[in-house]
């Protein structure tokens, strides 16, 4: 019976030790949802965003270093469309590409380009990190527009060594001439 009690005690005091991090990845629920629920915003279609983000995936699945990747597409508002992890993908691309995908619907920028910006621009850098839903300017997230509207962005994350530009310009290249909007 102690040793239970003991083991019990134990569990207890190491749980939040054991407990992930449990950050934002999203904008919380609306306060109201009596209503009826509302249709994404503008975006590209489904099968679209599930062929460029499995076009991104499989790009960089292709490079000598066999990455596993996530590929997040989102509608206008940074709504996720779909989400695709490659086989063997880390668990924190996932979010990290949840971050890109806010800094670049926000700012209506490839979040390359807010890299660079970070890098000379301490009060932009500071916002940044003050966001709780972007954090950090990291490449990898590319807007997707029609010509000067911004429909969605298409975002990768897993290459440790700075690919995940060029992950997702691939995804984006296989759609470009097809775009198609569900508004």
């Amino acid at each position: 019976m102690k040793k239970i009690f003991l083991a019990s005690t134990l569990l207890m005091l190491a749980t939040p030790a054991l407990a992930q991090d449990l950050s934002p990845t999203m904008a919380p629920p609306p306060a109201d949802t009596s209503g009826p629920r509302p249709h994404r915003a503008v975006g590209i279609t489904t099968d679209l965003a599930v062929r460029a983000a499995m076009a991104a995936n499989e790009y960089c699945a292709k490079m000598p270093k066999n990455y596993r990747v996530t590929t997040l597409v989102t509608d206008s508002a940074g709504v996720p469309i779909t989400l695709i992890s490659y086989d063997n993908g880390a668990q924190i691309t996932q979010r990290i590409a949840f971050g890109k995908a806010n800094l670049v619907v926000k700012y209506k920028m490839k979040s390359s380009d807010a890299v660079a910006r970070a890098k000379t621009d301490a009060a932009f850098k500071a916002e940044l990190a003050a966001d709780p839903l972007i954090a950090a300017a990291r490449p990898g997230g590319l807007p997707i527009m029609m010509g000067d509207q911004l429909v969605g962005s298409i975002d990768v994350s897993g290459t440790p060594d700075g690919h995940d530009d060029e992950c997702a310009q691939a995804g984006l290249d296989t759609i470009k001439d097809n775009l198609k909007l569900i508004q």
